[in-house]
């Protein structure tokens, strides 16, 4: 019998666009924080694990804060309407210009994170999961997006985690891609 052995497609990183607002829970205030959030049509996730949402994905980052990541667009409006709506449950916190993220694609097996310095246990790493980690000497969020991979990082850092990501990944035969938006993304986080 013959087979056809079709190539993977090689890894690719990219800049991700994206307005970033916090929600972190005043004291003993998270399941009123945990219920808006619901009412507004947003699942906040546990610590560790990443939701889409509309427009965007929901990041649990620390106990009892979450961090949403919104397209561009209209994104003024979500954090104004965060405020009013939370302004008893939660401190809203823009972010937006204090990220950086980066998306990997057609990365199929956590080995390449490993090469390019990601020092976490990738192997148990299912869609939808996040946790904060070390790459290039860059305190970084790693979270799994369906097949693709969302890094985050402190925007003084972005140019060169991105530079680090693009010449490391070209060892490999990776590319650089065009910048997306996070609104772009596939809807769900698990394939």
């Amino acid at each position: 019998m013959n087979r056809i052995l079709h190539p993977l497609p090689a890894p690719s990183v990219s800049a991700c666009l994206f307005a970033a607002i916090e929600l972190a829970s005043l004291r003993g205030r998270a399941d009123s924080l945990l219920a808006l959030a619901a009412a507004r049509g947003v699942r906040l996730p546990p610590l560790g694990r990443i939701e889409a949402c509309a427009g965007g994905v929901v990041l649990g980052v620390r106990p009892e804060r979450w961090l949403l990541l919104l397209a561009r667009s209209g994104a003024e409006r979500q954090l104004e309407a965060w405020t009013a709506a939370a302004a008893a449950t939660a401190a809203v916190i823009d972010l937006s210009s204090a990220l950086a993220g980066f998306r990997l694609s057609s990365v199929h097996r956590g080995d390449t994170l490993h090469r390019l310095g990601c020092r976490l246990d990738l192997d148990r790493f299912e869609p939808g999961t996040a946790a904060a980690t070390t790459i290039a000497q860059t305190a970084t969020i790693v979270a799994r997006y369906g097949q693709d991979w969302l890094l985050l990082c402190a925007a003084s850092y972005g140019a060169h985690l991105g530079h680090w990501l693009s010449h490391n990944l070209a060892a490999h035969r990776g590319t650089a891609a065009a910048p997306t938006s996070i609104g772009e993304w596939p809807g769900d986080v698990r394939p």
